[in-house]
């Protein structure tokens, strides 16, 4: 399965992102798109496809509202001006997932790290699975869902990042926790001087953990978390970098670590308060340019991991994929053989309810 034919592609918008933006018109070049002010997160996801399509040597079409052409004469008007293209890619923030006369249609869930747009699409494959039955593929996603007594995963494809969609290194703040007052500690880290030599993070032992929306939500993976946290204060030879959950559209910097803050108390795991002078929150990702000599990552399965090449991953130590045990029997954003996408140094953790190893070995912190 491809989404390269020798007719093209078009990739249509989310309807939402498009809301009160002045577009040139239904359909758009990619320049024209790259210039709208999108939500990074689509950005980042549409600076992917254009890298791929430039690789194969294809130009994508963009076209906005697709669903104001489905039949007469609006359908044959698009189908017009769409030429001989044939496959059509859906950019999906879960709500719904549109089609295209005459094209093989194409998701990309691409910000199922949003808990509210994970939850929006597993309605959706309960109210329309009618609506999703026409899907050729998923990109970056290996998700599945029931139509009627059927299970349906579409072929899964995976792009990776060609290069860094934001290439400046990340400052880094302070961490601090309250059981309470989220908005006030949130306000007194974003106060707080940011780390802006970094020469001793970077000779240091450091794990980094890029956060998500849906992996928060998920009790099994906040234990763990906060049992990671709890370590870098027994041990203040080594670092630990929390990148925050992807920022919503002109979202303050304080507001993303207030709700951070929030859900890592539904751990209902005590932290000290004092504040631990290796725990950093990043406000984007970690880059090439940190050039860390000794990198361990862990993340949620949720994690984009399309935000990064894969010359990133192959600079880590070591790569842990967290995921809670429940879901051992079933792929969802990942394959089993998560190899193929992070490098061979990628191992798979399963957690029970108490954020631990499902393997009966690990100790207790």
């Amino acid at each position: 399965m491809t989404l390269f034919s020798k007719g093209g592609l078009v990739v249509s918008l989310p309807s939402a992102e498009l809301s009160g933006l002045a577009v040139s018109g239904s359909l758009m070049t990619s320049e024209e798109v790259m210039n709208l002010p999108l939500s990074r997160t689509l950005n980042c996801a549409l600076a992917l496809i254009e890298s791929h399509c430039k690789l194969q040597g294809f130009s994508a079409k963009y076209l906005a509202r697709p669903e104001i052409f489905p039949h007469g004469l609006s359908a044959e008007w698009l189908r017009s001006k769409l030429g001989n293209v044939t496959e059509h890619l859906c950019m999906s923030d879960g709500s719904t997932i549109k089609h295209i006369g005459g094209c093989r249609s194409h998701v990309f869930l691409y910000q199922l790290t949003y808990f509210d747009s994970y939850l929006s699409f597993l309605r959706l494959t309960k109210r329309a699975p009618e609506l999703l039955d026409r899907i050729s593929s998923q990109l970056n996603t290996g998700l599945s869902w029931k139509s009627g007594s059927r299970e349906v995963r579409p072929p899964s494809i995976y792009f990776e990042a060609m290069t860094h969609h934001d290439p400046h290194e990340p400052a880094l703040y302070p961490f601090r926790f309250r059981s309470s007052a989220f908005e006030l500690t949130a306000h007194e880290i974003t106060q707080a001087h940011s780390v802006t030599d970094q020469d001793d993070v970077k000779s240091a032992s450091v794990l980094y953990i890029p956060l998500t929306e849906t992996g928060l939500n998920n009790s099994s993976f906040v234990r763990s978390l906060v049992r990671h946290i709890l370590r870098a204060f027994v041990d203040p030879q080594a670092v630990l970098l929390l990148r925050l959950p992807a920022e919503r559209q002109g979202e303050q910097l304080s507001i993303r670590i207030a709700r951070f803050l929030r859900l890592l108390a539904a751990s209902q795991i005590n932290l000290p308060r004092i504040a631990p002078s290796n725990v950093f929150l990043l406000p984007s990702d970690l880059t090439m340019s940190a050039a860390f000599q000794n990198l361990s990552i862990v993340l949620h399965e949720s994690f984009e991991f399309w935000r990064h090449p894969r010359s990133f991953y192959e600079k880590a130590v070591s790569i842990t994929v967290e995921a809670a045990a429940t879901e051992r029997t079933s792929t969802d954003f990942l394959p089993h053989d998560i190899a193929s996408i992070y490098g061979g140094r990628a191992c798979r953790r399963w957690l029970d309810e108490r954020g631990l190893s499902s393997q009966p070995q690990e100790s207790i912190l």
